[in-house]
């Protein structure tokens, strides 16, 4: 088990994640283990995408309401599909 931050509706939290590790050292996350960012997170960033409809103004707003740096237009989109 290793000890990864992930961005939850709530504000950044520290998630235990299983990895699996092979006899030559290499790291292989479980499914669904590894993500960055808690699905109601990304619900919310959609939401308000969908209400303004506008990457700048979306980036502009979560980062006022959770006051970290942690969007990117590439992320935005990548949760938006």
């Amino acid at each position: 088990m290793i000890n990864r931050v992930v961005m939850t509706f709530s504000g950044k939290k520290t998630k235990s994640v299983q990895r699996y590790q092979c006899h030559n050292g290499h790291l292989f996350r479980a499914l669904n283990g590894g993500s960055d960012w808690d699905d109601a997170f990304i619900e919310t960033v959609v939401y308000t995408y969908l209400q303004c409809l506008s990457l700048n103004t979306t980036i502009a707003i979560i980062r006022m309401f959770y006051r970290d740096d942690i969007l990117s237009k590439s992320v935005v989109l990548m949760m938006i599909e």
